[in-house]
C-alpha cells in the first residue's frame, strides 16, 4: 500500500511541475554533431515460414501480404542462375528463395493482332506452343534469400511456378517427349526428391496448395479439352473435373477459398468467351458457373486468374468486340453478382490484387491512350482513386499488381513490347514511390518478403531489393526519444536528413519536432538521432522520418506515454 501511495504522489508532483511548460520549449533544427557511431548486428532475425509461398502469395490468388515492401529501389544483391528465365515468380519460404526457369512461351512472339477479331486457328496456337526453344535454363533453383547464395537446384523440363508448404516444394514440369506432365515433391531444405506422379496432358497453370490439397489446371492436346485436377500431399489424385470440349482452362491459376475452388476457362472457337467455375474442393462437383469474357489467347501470359477475398471472387473482363473492360465481384457461394464496375473502353487482362484497403487493377484506356492503376472498395466496388502510370510501354494492359502492407508493385508489360521496369506506388493514394529498371525483360511477377522485394528477369538474373537506409529502432528514455539511423549497404551514405516529431500528452500540449542532418554514415554503421527534452503526462505518438538525396522519405511510427520526463514506448 505504501508503494502505491508513493507512486501516486510522485505522479501528482511531476504533473504539477511539468505541465505548465509542456510544449513551450524551443524547437531547433540544425546539423547533428558529435553523434556516436555504432555497429549494428542484424543477424538472428526471426521470420515467419511462409512469406510468399506460391504464385500470388496465397491459395486465393489475392496477391497481397501484410509484410512491408521496400521504400527505395536499392538492389541488395543480384544473382545469375544461368540461361534465360520465362514467366517465373520467386517463391519465398523461411530463409530460402525458390525460382523456376518458368514458362518459355512468354518469350514467344505475340500470336495475333489485338484488334483483329479473327485470331489464328487452334492448331496454329498448339504448334507454336510446342515449338519450345533449347536455350532456356531448365530447372528449379533454391537460393539463400538473405545473400543469394545457391543452395541446390533440380533439372526439370519447363517447370511451372511452385508452391512451398510445410517444408515441401510442389511443382509440375512438362515432358515434351510424351506431351504429358509430372507433379514433383521435393524437400524444401535439401532438395531431396520425395515423390513424383504422372499427369496426362499439359499442366499450364501455377501449382496451388490449400488445406492439404494440390490444384492444377491441365490441357489435353488430343481432345482439345481441359480439366482441373486435385491431389493430396502424397500425390494421390483425389478427383479430376473435365470441362466442355474446346473449353480450355489455359494458363489461369485456380483460386481456393474455403470449400470452393474457382477456375476460368476460354472457348477455343469464340476466343473471347469463357466461364468462371466454382467447384467443391472435396469432390470437384460444379457448384455454379458464370459466362464471362476471356481473351487469354491474345497474350498467353496475361490470362486472367480469379482472386478471392472475404468469401467473394473477383475477375477482370475484356470484351474483344466492344473493347469494354470491367471488374466483377461474385458471391463465392452463390455466384450472384455483388457489384460490377464498368472500366469503359479499357483493355484489362490481368489478375486483381485484393486486401482490406482495396482491389487493385491496371488497364489501358483506349480513349486517353494511357495506362492506369485503379483502386476500388472491395465490398462496394466504389472507385477510391485512379492514377496514370508516369511511363510504361505502349498499351500496358497485361499487368497484375501485387501489394504489401503499404505499397503496390506492378510490372507494366505491354502488348507490343515487354517491360524492363518495376513500378512501386503508395497504397494510400497511388502516388509513385519509386521505379527500377533491370538488365532484361521482367516476364513474371515480383514477390514480397519482410521489407524486401524479389524478382527475376529474362536474362537469368535474380534480384533482392532492400532499403539501404533504415530507421532501425525508435526508443524512449529519460527526457526524450531517440532513433537509430542505419546504413545496411556496402558503401558510405551522405547528407541524410532526419526528423523526429512527438505529439500528444494531456490536452494535446506536447508538440515537439526536431530536424537535423547527418553528414555521413559509413557502410554497416549507424548514427543516433535525438529529440530532447520531452516533458509532460499522457499518451504520445512518435514519428521518425529519414531521407537522402534522390530517395523518397522513409518513416517509422511508435505509440507511447510520457510520465514527467520519462518516455515509455510500446514495442
Amino acid at each position: 500500500m505504501n508503494k502505491k501511495i508513493v507512486l501516486v504522489v510522485t505522479l501528482v508532483v511531476l504533473s504539477a511541475t511539468v505541465i505548465p511548460v509542456t510544449g513551450l520549449l524551443p524547437t531547433k533544427a540544425g546539423v547533428l554533431s558529435q553523434i556516436p557511431e555504432q555497429s549494428v548486428d542484424t543477424s538472428g532475425i526471426l521470420r515467419a515460414d511462409a512469406l510468399w509461398p506460391m504464385f500470388r502469395n496465397d491459395a486465393g490468388n489475392s496477391g497481397c501480404t501484410e509484410n512491408y515492401a521496400t521504400n527505395t529501389n536499392h538492389i541488395a544483391w543480384q544473382k545469375y542462375v544461368g540461361g534465360e528465365i520465362g514467366e517465373s515468380t520467386p517463391i519465398l519460404y523461411d530463409d530460402k528463395l525458390y525460382v523456376s526457369s518458368g514458362w518459355y512461351y512468354k518469350g514467344l512472339p505475340k500470336l495475333s493482332d489485338l484488334f483483329n477479331p479473327s485470331p489464328p486457328p487452334a492448331s496454329e496456337i498448339i504448334n507454336t506452343l510446342l515449338e519450345h526453344p533449347s536455350n532456356l535454363m531448365q530447372g528449379l533453383f533454391c537460393l539463400n534469400a538473405d545473400t543469394g547464395e545457391s543452395l541446390w537446384n533440380k533439372s526439370l523440363e519447363y517447370p511451372s511456378n511452385p508452391a512451398v508448404v510445410d517444408d515441401k516444394v510442389y511443382i509440375t514440369a512438362i515432358n515434351f517427349d510424351t506431351y504429358n506432365t509430372i507433379l514433383y515433391c521435393f524437400d524444401a531444405t535439401t532438395g531431396e526428391h520425395q515423390w513424383q506422379v504422372p499427369i496426362t496432358g499439359l499442366v499450364l497453370s501455377p501449382t496451388i496448395v490449400s488445406d492439404g490439397k494440390i490444384f492444377v489446371n491441365c490441357l489435353d492436346l488430343y481432345s482439345y479439352a481441359s480439366s482441373i485436377k486435385c491431389f493430396d500431399l502424397s500425390g494421390i489424385q483425389l478427383w479430376s473435373r473435365p470441362f466442355g470440349m474446346y473449353e480450355w482452362a489455359w494458363f489461369s491459376a485456380p483460386a481456393v477459398s474455403g470449400e470452393n475452388v474457382f477456375c476460368i476457362t476460354m472457348d477455343l472457337y469464340s476466343y473471347y468467351e469463357g466461364k468462371l467455375y466454382c467447384l467443391n474442393t472435396d469432390t470437384g462437383a460444379i457448384r455454379w458457373s458464370k459466362q464471362i469474357s476471356s481473351v487469354g489467347f491474345l497474350m498467353y501470359y496475361s490470362t486472367t486468374s480469379p482472386a478471392c477475398f472475404n468469401g467473394n471472387v473477383y475477375v477482370l473482363e475484356f470484351d474483344l468486340y466492344t473493347y469494354g473492360g470491367s471488374l466483377k465481384c461474385f458471391n463465392g457461394d452463390t455466384g450472384a453478382i455483388e457489384w460490377n464496375y464498368n472500366l469503359g473502353a479499357s483493355i484489362a487482362i490481368g489478375t486483381p490484387a485484393i486486401c482490406e484497403e482495396g482491389v487493385y487493377v491496371s488497364a489501358f484506356d483506349l480513349n486517353a491512350y494511357s495506362n492506369r492503376l485503379y483502386c476500388f472498395n472491395p465490398a462496394t466496388g466504389t472507385l477510391l482513386w485512379t492514377v496514370m502510370f508516369p511511363y510504361a510501354p505502349y498499351m500496358s494492359f497485361g499487368a497484375s499488381p501485387v501489394c504489401s502492407a503499404d505499397k503496390i508493385l506492378l510490372i507494366p508489360g505491354g502488348y507490343y513490347d515487354y517491360s524492363m521496369q518495376l513500378y512501386c506506388f503508395e497504397k494510400e493514394n497511388g502516388s509513385e514511390a519509386w521505379n527500377l529498371t533491370v538488365d532484361s525483360y521482367i516476364l513474371g511477377a515480383p514477390s514480397i518478403g519482410e521489407n524486401r522485394v524479389y524478382l527475376v528477369d529474362n536474362s537469368g538474373q535474380v534480384y533482392m531489393l532492400e532499403d539501404v537506409l533504415k530507421i532501425q529502432s525508435v526508443m524512449g528514455g529519460v527526457l526524450g526519444v531517440k532513433a537509430l539511423i542505419q546504413n545496411t549497404g556496402d558503401t558510405d551514405l551522405s547528407d541524410i536528413t532526419w526528423t523526429i516529431t512527438v505529439k500528444g500528452g494531456l490536452l494535446g500540449m506536447i508538440n515537439r519536432t526536431r530536424t537535423a542532418l547527418i553528414p555521413e554514415v559509413r557502410a554497416g554503421k549507424s548514427k543516433i538521432a535525438l529529440l530532447l527534452p520531452i516533458i509532460g503526462v499522457g499518451a504520445i505518438e512518435v514519428m521518425v522520418t529519414a531521407t537522402m538525396p534522390n530517395m523518397n522519405i522513409i518513416k517509422k511510427t511508435r505509440q507511447g506515454v510520457v510520465l514527467g520526463s520519462v518516455c515509455l514506448l510500446t514495442p
